[in-house]
């Protein structure tokens, strides 16, 4: 290891504290003890940390869903506390799991979680805060993938599975990898993700497009029609589902599963959406992927949802939404398509 002088190193403390900014400074923490209820945010990162960190925060995991946790203080120690429990429960969180938390301003945290095998666990990238009950399957390919009512994907993947053996058996091959590596589309299968180009925000441009969607409302009569919603990246780059908050969508919304218009002020074209509800929620999922890359929509972007038509399903009337978008940069780039395998 390289040597560094003692002098070096307390100037580098004082850097990475002073001069780097919060939002870039990490810390880890192992799940050991009763890491159910409580987690002790490390001592050196209260001490040192120059950010704003409120009596709550929120933890982002790396599904998009947020978790709402208060910050408690004893003698000694930092913690999360009342909400901690919920996030343990919603992400499978075991002994011996590694998580990483980035501070990214707005007292709030991103969260990656690794198992014990060094590896980050899948399933967070599919972990919900939806109130279920504890015997619920919580993962969102549950819902997305129709799993709650006929044939699941699962199913459906060990069908295809089992019909690519018997292929490959009748063509003279006994291991399904290698039929996989025939390069066909017999093989995996890709699914699209989207690579923001956009350069890098700060901090002060997320708020102000918060402010400029939050003013907009205020200056309307008819607020009570109207909602914001901060783009996240399972809107925007992979997955393409829109949670609704449930308080609103019960009051504005048809309370089945139903078709929805959205338009744009000032754009002629207008989108077509397939509203669904879960037991506990309301998603914009069909077209919506459609709607966000037509308008170029980014993380962080506010979307304002005017309800101007209300729906009727006794006469077939679909509800119609203006969308006010508020973008964190103006100038627009577009995405880069990726693909991963599925």
């Amino acid at each position: 290891m390289a040597n560094v002088c003692e002098s070096c190193k307390t100037l580098e403390r004082y850097e990475y504290w002073n001069e780097i900014p919060s939002e870039k400074q990490k810390f880890f923490k192992v799940m050991l003890g009763n890491f159910e209820h409580q987690l002790r945010i490390p001592r050196k990162f209260i001490k040192c940390f120059k950010g704003d960190l409120s009596s709550s925060c929120t933890l982002r995991g790396q599904s998009g869903h947020v978790w709402r946790v208060e910050i408690v203080e004893t003698e000694e120690d930092v913690l999360f506390s009342d909400g901690w429990g919920n996030f343990v429960r919603d992400n499978g969180l075991m002994m011996g799991y590694f998580l990483v938390f980035c501070y990214a301003g707005d007292s709030s945290f991103e969260v990656s979680i690794f198992d014990t095998t060094g590896c980050e666990v899948e399933g967070s990238h599919f972990a919900t805060n939806m109130n279920l009950s504890s015997r619920t399957c919580r993962s969102l390919l549950h819902y997305e993938n129709g799993q709650s009512k006929g044939k699941s994907k699962v199913d459906e993947m060990t069908e295809s599975k089992d019909r690519k053996e018997r292929a490959s058996t009748q063509e003279g091959f006994t291991s399904p990898m290698l039929y996989k590596k025939r390069g066909s589309s017999q093989g995996a299968q890709s699914k699209k993700f989207y690579i923001s180009q956009r350069r890098k925000v700060t901090e002060k441009e997320k708020q102000c497009a918060s402010n400029r969607a939050i003013k907009y409302k205020k200056h309307k009569s008819l607020r009570d029609n109207m909602i914001e919603i901060i783009m996240l990246p399972t809107h925007v780059y992979h997955g393409f589902h829109l949670t609704v908050p449930k308080e609103w969508a019960v009051e504005h919304m048809l309370p089945e599963s139903h078709e929805g218009i959205l338009r744009v002020p000032r754009v002629e074209k207008s989108w077509k959406v397939g509203c669904r509800w879960t037991p506990s929620q309301c998603q914009i999922i069909r077209g919506w992927s459609t709607f966000v890359l037509d308008n170029n929509l980014e993380e962080r972007d506010v979307c304002v949802f005017e309800l101007v038509q209300k729906g009727d399903s006794c006469i077939k009337r679909n509800p119609i939404f203006h969308v006010h978008i508020f973008r964190v940069v103006r100038e627009v780039v577009p995405l880069t398509v990726s693909r991963r395998l599925v």
